[in-house]
């Protein structure tokens, strides 16, 4: 992630001139904050390309199931790697791209990865989270971390 400094200044600049026309570049940074770690930049980015009606430049998703999918793909890799995520950028996500097209599976993953981070601090919310991927799509791989929940909210409550 070399080129990240490189466009950090410039980035900050059309962000906060609110500069509304398509910006190819700002969209690949965006990518790159993700991948580099920096969550709350790639969502304010994202924020604004969704605000001005921005497209990825290349592949066939829009910003919104990009947004969804990689955040979603990054708390599972932190938490395969014990790191944790901060919960609260996966909720941003969700908020950002609730009204907005994207296909179920991707909505799904965000949903998964939510009751994924929230199952030790928040079990109720977590398998709320874990209900709402499972009914958008059934394969989703949730079924497993459900009853795990499901079974420690019964035994929590006796």
């Amino acid at each position: 992630m070399e080129l990240l400094p490189k466009y950090s200044a410039w980035a900050e600049g059309v962000l906060a001139a609110g500069g509304a026309q398509q910006d190819d570049v700002l969209m690949y940074v965006m990518l790159w904050r993700i991948d580099a770690g920096d969550y709350a930049g790639a969502l304010e980015i994202g924020r604004h390309a969704l605000r001005h009606g921005w497209v990825m430049p290349l592949g066939n998703r829009n910003v919104q199931t990009v947004l969804a999918e990689e955040m979603a793909d990054a708390a599972q890799s932190a938490l395969l790697a014990a790191a944790g995520f901060d919960a609260d950028l996966l909720l941003q996500t969700l908020d950002l791209t609730t009204d907005l097209d994207m296909p179920d599976q991707s909505r799904a993953r965000l949903h998964k990865a939510i009751g994924a981070v929230l199952s030790e601090s928040n079990p109720a919310s977590a398998l709320n989270h874990l209900n709402h991927a499972l009914q958008l799509d059934p394969r989703c791989g949730v079924k497993k971390e459900k009853q795990q929940l499901e079974r420690r909210l019964r035994n929590d409550s006796r």
